[in-house]
């Protein structure tokens, strides 16, 4: 069995992620981001795949509420599915990058 996520860091906070499985009925929503509770809530009946895509953007949702930014919802949804694509093509470059080595060569 794969682990779970229980939390992360953005900027600096320490960020919960917690299951709900009553989010999806009659909201029609996957995730949800609260700043209040530096929480980020997922639907665990999504499969794996958009449970990832959620959590990218959410954590989208998360910086934008930390760093004060003005991104319209769409623009939000494409830069997360842009970017969670980015990320599951490209493990080799996240370790990189996660483990500070160096990207480029020169």
């Amino acid at each position: 069995m794969a682990e779970k996520i229980s939390g992360m860091r953005i900027l600096g906070l320490d960020v919960t992620v917690e299951a709900d499985a009553e989010l999806g009925r009659g909201r029609n929503l996957y995730g949800e981001w609260h700043p209040g509770l530096a929480t980020v809530t997922i639907d665990p009946s999504l499969p794996p795949q958009q449970q990832g895509e959620t959590l990218v953007h959410e954590t989208l949702e998360a910086l934008k509420s930390l760093m004060e930014l003005e991104l319209e919802h769409p623009t939000l949804s494409a830069l997360s599915a842009g970017l969670h694509a980015v990320l599951r093509a490209n493990p080799e470059l996240v370790k990189a990058i996660c483990e500070g080595k160096e990207i480029v060569h020169g």
